[in-house]
């Protein structure tokens, strides 16, 4: 009985069945009957199977689980950030309520990489428009990021790899008869098929043409001719080609009714499936690209092998039992499925849950899996697959379980695709690895400003963070890169360490350090040039720019310096009056240290005060400390004079 499997196995050719072979559902008779016996029913049955698979496959997505790791990471960092400044900011420094709630939202809302999922989307999205103008239609965008790093790529073969339509190799044909040309052979199988019938091999040829044993026989060869005709057909087997008889029987004209005449056998004819026009050139650049390729296919072992050698992907195949650990090869049979899978070159012979399952263990051992294919039973692995890509005259059932449906004919698009998927990722890699680091600045380099000079970061900052951090980078998706020689991935503790192994790209800690370094520059040149001028305050209460002074941590010993005595408040007015004058005769415009005549005045005013103030024990300590007070640059001076006068308002009264 000849059956037609090809909604299952996706093979056009007929399969012959024998008693006590399995019959599968879905499957046509195409010839012959026989009484069957029911087995197996709804979810039991091949076909069963191949539905259910496709219904319970629901992963997912990976890049959803690296968004997901991203943001567990900037989460963590600014929760880290976080903790330590309320530690240190209330229980420590005790600063107010109002000013540490600023500051902590400055790290909740400027850490956050509020933007990332629009400038992905947006950078994905511009991808599939670009997709689409190469001819591959994007159904799911995640896809691309995960076409940049396929790294395996299953492929049926009938109708995705070849053309699906039978075709005679006309240089293999062999001819036995004297003084016939091949084209002649061809001729006459034309003249006997038939056209008004949907069999495939009827279709690909359109004189007597049948099975090569009934037209041996038929034809009466002699045993040399026998000999030679099973020769070729062994050879024609081997290559996975199918062999098909020609032979004529002469007429007399007008009559219609076999004379019983002999039959002369004419020729062999070799059917083959070809593969597409760019099947191979496809094959060769996705290798070079880092994609291995890996055939799986329904039929024959032997066709699947000369397909492969034609387009060079390997020969290294094997039948879909080795799967099952039932190979009648030792040493295929002692090797791990796992293993046999990773080695190989494809299977022959498998239907749609073997495909599912080889996808399933590529996946397993952390491949990044495609699969192509055009038919029903390719549905459940296109689910599967990581991304499933179809070809232009795909069945409905394929395209529903495809995330990319290419819409022009041949597979070249799909190396278009790979290449403009992985630029695409470079862009995405690079917005990424700026999200981590800008956290990573915005959590410590803040945290640092706020808790070491006690800066208090005004509520507008965090718009003006979140404006600047993520408005300007979404020009990111129209980056000019170029797409990686190999897969790509995502190496997300390379990321997170901030390209860790190279001590120049450490991005986030650099600028960590250079946003206080330039925080602390700044803070420096505001105070020498404007420190010393007095704001109006009431009575009593220090200057903002003197409290500031005070704040930043300037009242520390520096240098040695001890820090001069609390003075009272007449001697931090005569003191603030000094600065005033020193800072307004620079401001005029002169380049020039200010006289030595004012500072030797200054200082001999509080040489003179703190001599009055003190107790007596204290004179000496009081003579080094002016002593010392003079040693210093101007500059010092000032800021010496500064503190005299904020720890004078702070004491209040003399000693």
């Amino acid at each position: 009985m000849s059956v037609d499997q090809s909604a299952l196995t996706g093979e056009s050719l007929p399969a012959t069945k024998n008693p006590s072979d399995e019959v599968f559902s879905g499957s046509t008779v195409k010839k012959g009957e026989i009484e069957a016996v029911v087995i197996a029913t709804g979810v039991h049955t091949f076909f069963g199977k191949a539905a259910h698979l496709v219904d319970n496959t629901n992963q997912v997505g990976h890049f959803q689980k690296v968004l997901t790791a991203i943001g567990n990471f900037c989460i963590c960092s600014i929760a880290v950030g976080i903790l330590i400044e309320l530690v240190v900011m209330y229980p420590i420094q005790h600063r107010k309520y109002r000013d540490g709630i600023d500051n902590l939202l400055v790290l909740l809302i400027g850490g956050i990489p509020i933007a990332m999922p629009t400038v992905l989307s947006v950078t994905m999205a511009i991808g599939s428009h670009r997709l689409s103008q190469q001819g591959a239609i994007t159904k799911r965008m995640t896809a691309i990021e995960e076409m940049a790093g396929m790294d395996v790529l299953c492929s049926d073969k009938t109708g995705t790899l070849t053309l699906n339509k039978l075709s005679v190799d006309k240089n293999l044909i062999e001819v036995f008869a004297k003084n016939v040309e091949k084209d002649y052979v061809i001729l006459l199988a034309a003249r006997a098929s038939r056209t008004e019938n949907q069999d495939a091999i009827d279709a690909a040829i359109v004189g007597l043409l049948a099975d090569p044993k009934e037209i041996l026989n038929l034809c009466n060869c002699k045993e040399d001719v026998r000999k030679k005709a099973h020769s070729v057909i062994d050879k024609f087997a081997e290559r996975g080609l199918r062999s098909l008889g020609v032979a004529r029987q002469e007429v007399p004209e007008k009559n219609k009714d076999s004379p019983s005449a002999p039959w002369q056998f004419v020729g062999l004819l070799p059917l083959f499936d070809p593969p597409r026009h760019d099947s191979a050139e496809t094959i060769t650049r996705a290798l070079n690209l880092g994609v291995n390729v890996k055939m799986i296919t329904g039929d024959q072992l032997a066709i699947a092998k000369e397909t492969g050698r034609r387009l060079g992907m390997g020969t290294n195949m094997y039948p879909s039992s080795s799967l099952l650990g039932q190979s009648k090869d030792a040493a295929v049979a002692a090797l791990p499925v796992d293993e046999l899978i990773e080695k190989a070159d494809g299977f022959a012979g498998v239907f749609p849950e073997h495909k599912y399952e080889i996808v399933k263990r590529l996946q397993e051992r952390k491949h990044i899996c495609g699969m192509t294919g055009d038919g029903v039973n390719d549905a459940p692995a296109l689910k599967r697959a990581d991304i499933g890509i179809v070809v232009a005259d795909a069945t409905d059932a394929a395209r529903g379980a495809s995330d990319i449906v290419l819409t022009e004919p041949g597979l070249s698009v799909i190396i278009s695709a790979v290449l403009t998927s992985r630029a695409i990722f470079q862009r995405m890699k690079n917005y990424t690895i700026y999200v981590v680091s800008i956290t990573i600045r915005i959590v410590f380099g803040f945290m640092f400003i706020a808790l070491i000079w006690k800066f208090d970061f005004a509520p507008f900052m965090v718009l003006i963070i979140a404006i600047l951090n993520d408005g300007t980078i979404m020009t990111i998706s129209k980056d000019r890169v170029k797409p990686s020689p190999l897969p790509d991935s995502w190496k997300l503790k390379e990321i997170f360490a901030t390209e860790a192994k190279d001590a120049d790209k450490k991005i986030g800690t650099f600028q960590s350090k250079n946003t206080s370094e330039s925080f602390d520059v700044s803070h420096q040149k505001y105070h020498e040039k404007g420190a010393y001028v007095q704001s109006k305050s009431q009575p009593g209460r220090p200057s903002k720019s003197i409290d500031n002074l005070e704040n930043s941590g300037r009242l520390k010993e520096k240098n040695g310096m001890r820090q001069l005595p609390d003075l009272n408040l007449s001697v931090g007015k005569s003191a603030t009056k000094a600065a005033k004058s020193e800072y307004m005769h620079r401001k005029d415009g002169s380049s020039a240290r200010p006289k030595s005549s004012m500072l030797e005045k200054t200082l001999c005013e509080l040489e003179k005060m703190v001599a009055e103030s003190r107790p007596p024990a204290a004179d000496q300590e009081a003579d080094n400390t002016s002593q010392a007070v003079k040693r210093r640059l101007p500059r010092e001076i000032k800021l010496k004079l500064a503190k005299v006068a904020r720890l004078a308002v702070l004491a209040n009264d003399a000693f």
